[in-house]
């Protein structure tokens, strides 16, 4: 099945609210069940949207509603890293980095 439309996260985490992580929340809740009401059932995250904290927000919301993993077909990337040390992007895509991203995304 070809999908058209993805609902996307990147804006999912608190500092793009100026760190209203209860409001972020309630507006991120809102945006899956809109999507759903229109049809959207593909979301699309990252492990670096907000720093990690877009997945968290949509693990929280899957985990106060898990009627969504029968509804939602839910997306996520990695291999982007920052530096530490310059703060600058940089790309990982060894096993070992992909294997903790994964697993680092499922927990949340």
């Amino acid at each position: 099945k070809f999908v058209m439309f993805f609902l996307g996260t990147v804006g999912f985490y608190s500092s793009s609210l100026r760190d209203e992580k209860k409001s972020m929340f309630s507006v991120a809740e809102s945006a899956i069940q809109s999507a759903l009401e229109l049809g959207i059932t593909h979301i699309d995250t990252a492990n670096i949207y907000g720093n990690g904290e877009s997945e968290t927000v949509i693990g929280r919301i899957f985990k106060k509603d898990q009627s969504l993993r029968n509804k939602i077909f839910l997306q996520t990337k990695c291999g982007i890293k920052f530096s530490k040390t310059d703060n600058k992007i940089y790309y990982d895509t060894s096993k070992n980095h992909i294997v903790s991203q994964v697993e680092a995304s499922l927990k949340k």
